[in-house]
């Protein structure tokens, strides 16, 4: 009887992924980003299939990295049926600053880890500092794009970006 409870525990837990990513620092978000805006969400689009992504599409407030698009790919479920900790859903007319770089699929992706600014509700000091920022970098013409992810602590640590989204 042990054993079967372990073999169901086992089942039952492998589908559960925790999510492990560290907050990156705005200077790390900006410069491994290829799109860097002030955005607002203004359409949701369900999941495909078994995707672990949906599209959302954008009114962009102020760009301020990259090229202008018309919307992006959120690593999440717009279903409520997340898999995992990292998946999440944005609600339409959401505005947040979203840092976005090419997925494997020539998608600029966002999600948990790659270091979402939510404006709506957010502390007005943390807002307005990192918005300064993303104005000097834009008056100041930086727009290199780094996709290496250096760890604090020396080490390599895992890309923001799901690699098999």
């Amino acid at each position: 009887m042990k054993k079967f409870l372990l073999i169901i525990l086992f089942l039952v837990s492998s589908r559960v992924l925790a999510c492990d990513c560290d907050p990156p620092d705005i200077t790390e978000k900006f410069v491994q980003s290829e799109f860097v805006a002030d955005v607002t969400i203004i359409k949701i689009y369900p999941n495909e299939k078994n995707e672990r992504g949906y599209k959302a599409d954008i009114k962009i407030n102020k760009l301020y990295k990259g090229e202008p698009i018309k919307s992006v790919h959120v690593y999440g479920r717009s279903d409520h049926k997340f898999q995992s900790s990292c998946d999440i859903l944005i609600p339409v007319d959401t505005q947040l600053i979203a840092y976005a770089r090419k997925n494997k699929n020539g998608n600029y992706g966002i999600g948990m880890c790659s270091g979402l600014l939510y404006l709506n509700g957010t502390t007005p000091q943390r807002k307005k500092r990192e918005v300064e920022i993303l104005e000097m970098f834009k008056s100041k013409e930086i727009d290199f794009t780094d996709k290496i992810s250096y760890g604090k602590k020396g080490h390599l640590e895992k890309n923001w970006v799901n690699s098999e989204v």
